[in-house]
């Protein structure tokens, strides 16, 4: 299943997280270089940086990269998931596709059930998507 996940992110997302060498000495090892050099072992000698860089702007180019021309998309993100910045998080993309940024709020907070320890922020952010998608569904 790893092996899977692997090819997905390293061929689709492009995303590495990376550590900064002044900040994370102990970390310098955390680099794309790595995560090609993971490819490359995992899958083929095939997938190097030139592929992975390849197939990065074969995927913003297809869905618009940080501008896609979507309608009836809900953009949620908690602020503290690291996964926030692949996305658009700072402006809606269209009248029917708003974007929701949510302090103190995790990687998938929005899909799960509502808790009491929610932020009024994050409970607002969940019934304005399950607002929007019921006005879609009654259209």
């Amino acid at each position: 299943m790893t092996g899977c996940w692997d090819i997905n992110y390293q061929t689709y997302i492009d995303f590495y997280q990376v550590a900064v060498s002044n900040l994370f000495d102990r970390l310098r090892w955390l680099s794309v270089a790595f995560y090609v050099d993971m490819c490359k072992q995992i899958f083929d000698e095939r997938f190097d940086e030139a592929f992975v860089y390849a197939a990065a702007e074969r995927v913003n180019r297809v869905f618009g990269g940080l501008e896609p021309r979507v309608n009836n998309t809900i953009n949620i993100h908690g602020i503290i998931d690291p996964w926030h910045a692949l996305g658009v998080f700072n402006t809606d993309l269209s009248e029917t596709s708003p974007t929701h940024t949510v302090p103190r709020a995790s990687h998938c907070f929005d899909m799960q059930r509502w808790l009491p320890t929610d932020t009024i922020r994050m409970t607002n952010a969940q019934q304005a998507a399950r607002r929007l998608v019921a006005m879609w569904l009654n259209s």
